[in-house]
Order: C-alpha cells, then structure tokens, then sequence
C-alpha cells in the first residue's frame, strides 16, 4: 500500500469515512473538493445511497409540487407590479383612457399598483405553498415538526452552491444591467408617490408617465460600456496596451432579434381591439344590457366577474381576454355609478389565476414540459388556487383597496355619465319608468339618439320625469 502525502490524505478522507460508515450501516455527510467532479451516474447513486428511506413515489410528488410552485409563483408574482404581465399594463391604459373621457387622472401607475396588488400577491403565494405542501406531503407532513436531516441539507447546499459557481465571477456588464434595473424601479416609485411630491411634478400635467423613465434607461444602456472603460479613475497603467474601442451593453442587432416583438403586437393589437368597441358603441351597448347585473351587491359582482375571467383565461389568452373585457367592466361600472377601478382592478388581476391547464399561461407550459406532471395534476391542484386566489383578490378589493382608493365611490367627474336603469327609477319613479320601458316609445327613441352626449340624455330625463 503506497503512504500518499498529507495532502492527499486529507483529499481521501471523505471517500474512507463514507466507506466506514456504510459498513457500519451509518450515514455520512459527502463533501465535494474542490477537484471533485461528480457525473450524473454517480451524483444519482451517492442520493441512493445516502437517502434510502426515499422511495420512488416520494421523488414523482417532490418533482410535481416544486414544478408546479415554480409556475405559480410565476403567475401570482406577475401581478405584484404593473411591468409584472400585460394584463397590468392593458388595464392602465383602459382606466387612463376611460378616466381621461371626463377629464380625469385614474391615478394607477407603478407604485399605486404595488399598494393594491403587491400584498395579495404575498398572502396568494403563502397560501399556494401551503395547498402544495398539504397535496403532495399530506396533512401529516404539513403539520407535524421534522427533525432536520444533515445529510439532505448537506446534498442541497452542495447543489446550490455547484450551480452558483458554474455561474463564475459578476461581470461589468451584468453589473451595469442591475444598477440600471435598480434607477429604473427608482424613477417608477419616486414619478408620482402619494403624499409627497415626485419627480413627475416638475414637468407639465401628463408630460411624463411611467414609459419616461423605461426609455430613457433604454437609451441609456445603448451607450453604457460593456467593458471597463479605462478612464478617469478606471484607467489602467499598463505599459504598451492602447486604447480600443468598447462595444455598448446594448446595440440594435441584439433587440432587434432578442426582443418579443409579437408581445408588443399583442399589447397593440389590445389596444386597437378596445378603441374599436368604445368608437364602434358596442362596449356602452353591452355595459348598458349588463345593467340587469344592478341587483347584485358591488362585491358580489366584482367577485362573480373575476371568478368567471379567471376561468375564461384558462383557455384563451390572457392578454385578449383583457383587451375585450376590461372597456366593457369600465362601462359597465360607469352606468352602475360605481369606481371603475373597483371593477378593473381585480379583474385584471383575476385574468393572470390561470392554474389549471398547461396552456393556460407560458409558464404552465414550461413546467409541464418537463414530464414530471400530468393534466390531471395541474386540474387538482390548480382548481383550488383559483378559487383561492380570486378570494383574496376580491379581499383586497373590498378592504386596503377601497380604503386607499376609495372604490366605494364614484369620482366627481364621471356625474355626467349617462345614468342607468337604477338611477332612472329614482328619478322617474317606478311607475313612470316601467310606462316609459314597455310603452313609451318616443321616449326610448330620443334616449337612444343623444345616449352619446350625457347632458342632453340628462335634459330628456328631466323633461320626462317633470311629465
């Protein structure tokens, strides 16, 4: 038997303990050297080795619910901020557009979104974790304290820090990326915060929103070094290196192949889609027929809305769903004299719950590409987080929500809007409205000839009423 150095000794023996222990029918930690190099041959082996209480059964369920958490974390985290999905972003522009017919400000951008949207993204997270931990673990594993295992912490800490070194030393650029990343979400919080003045109010009146700040860090990154540059103070004396020329972090070849350009289509074609039923009347018709809806209580129309968009995106597109709906939830609240926003707001939201299906949302699709999970275990597990989240979105709505936007009223502004059947009858009264309905046809004809101008719809039913 050849005697190595110290050196080498050291180097064996984790390999001596690991045999000593298994004779003696013991566990032993594995640490990896740092010229180790473990094959996926011999990393599976080492896990069968040192974990053999885990069965085949346990590992099928750990993979279903880590994929899973993986999508739904993706999904719920998405409608923390407005730059989350384009579903945030379709509903700024249709409450902007809607509040800006009357000559109001809706007042949603990326701040005010987080104050709405970020805590029910925190509670819907903790609660998705727990469902997963109870449906994969059981009830037992979800309520009873377990002992740590040193040896699986060992495994997982090896793992993670194996990966974090393949990933090698912070590069300048990368650098550069995060403290561009980081001015970005300052300038999106510090435009317009409440109570305090931002940096929006040095310029006129709606000259600058939140896309200000997205372009200008843009451009920004198209002249940034990618390198080091060596001047000023990080100027390098070497003898005999002349300066080159730097490349920029960002140039027009990469965006123009990198960039999602069908997204922005998308949000486009949303856009397009609404402005046509608003011009076309086809969002007031329909808003105006929803008025039948005027029995139910603020609430439980939000919450039936929401729990009905959160089943239709399971199989259309999110974005689409949006653009058709949210013109006409506008409308609809505007003639039920009720905050637009308080319909719009956990719609929007509502439409990024797709959990059921994997095609529901691109990240579905990804973890189910993966071959660790059925249809069927995407349907269980996604069935309840629906019905979950839409509560909770519905919680937010009716408590901070309302609270910090007063959700429970209608601006001033939107006084003039054309009123609904409701308020029809208080001013007509019930008689004169249901005559009115079943046989006054001049009246309708002349209600629907100036439905388009409030102040004249307003004069008719003053007339009206004073018959």
């Amino acid at each position: 038997m050849k005697i190595g150095t110290s050196k080498t000794a050291e180097r064996n023996k984790d390999a001596r303990a690991t045999s000593n222990s298994k004779k003696s029918g013991m566990r032993a930690t594995h640490v990896k050297n740092d010229d180790d190099k473990i094959t996926i041959e011999e990393e599976q082996e080492l896990d069968t080795k040192l974990s053999p209480t885990t069965s085949a059964a346990d590992y099928r369920r750990m993979c279903k619910g880590m994929s899973l958490c993986v999508a739904y974390a993706a999904n719920i985290g998405g409608t923390g901020s407005l730059s989350g999905t384009s579903t945030n972003l379709i509903m700024q522009g249709q409450a902007q557009g809607l509040f800006q017919e009357y000559g109001l400000d809706s007042g949603v951008n990326f701040t005010t979104w987080m104050i709405f949207a970020l805590p029910g993204s925190v509670i819907c997270v903790i609660l998705a974790w727990l469902w997963l931990t109870l449906l994969f673990f059981g009830p037992k594993e979800w309520i009873r304290r377990r002992q740590r295992d040193k040896v699986k912490d060992a495994l997982v800490k090896e793992t993670i820090l194996r990966e974090y070194q393949k990933l090698g030393p912070v590069s300048f650029a990368e650098k550069v990326v995060m403290g561009h990343f980081i001015v970005l979400v300052c300038l999106w919080l510090s435009r317009n915060p409440p109570m305090v003045p931002g940096w929006g109010s040095l310029f006129p009146p709606k000259f600058v929103g939140d896309s200000a700040a997205a372009i200008l860090i843009a451009l920004s990154l198209f002249v940034f070094p990618a390198e080091c540059p060596q001047v000023f103070f990080w100027k390098r004396h070497a003898g005999g290196v002349k300066p080159r020329p730097v490349r920029s972090v960002l140039d027009w070849k990469t965006v123009q192949t990198n960039y999602p350009w069908g997204v922005l289509v998308l949000l486009g074609g949303g856009y397009a889609l609404a402005h046509t039923c608003e011009v076309s009347g086809l969002s007031r018709w329909i808003g105006q027929e929803l008025t039948v809806l005027a029995y139910l209580a603020p609430w439980q129309l939000s919450l039936a809305l929401c729990a009905i968009i959160a089943m239709a995106t399971e199989v259309t597109s999110n974005a689409a769903t949006a653009s058709l709906l949210l013109p006409i939830l506008g409308q609809l609240a505007v003639n039920l004299n009720m905050n637009p926003l308080y319909l719009l707001f956990p719609c929007a939201i509502s439409a990024s719950f797709a959990f059921m299906l994997p095609v529901a949302t691109p990240p579905n699709t990804i973890v189910f590409a993966t071959g660790h999970l059925e249809v069927k275990d995407m349907v269980i597990a996604g069935s309840v987080l629906n019905v979950v989240c839409v509560l909770v979105v519905s919680l937010a709505a009716n408590t901070w929500g309302m609270a910090y936007f007063k959700l429970d009223t209608l601006p001033p502004g939107f006084g003039a809007a054309v009123p609904n059947m409701t308020s029809m009858a208080t001013t007509l009264g019930a008689d004169a409205l249901y005559n009115y309905t079943t046989g006054g046809d001049s009246f309708i004809s002349a209600f629907s000839n100036v439905s388009e101008t409030p102040n004249a719809a307003y004069s008719v039913l003053n007339i009206s009423g004073s018959l």
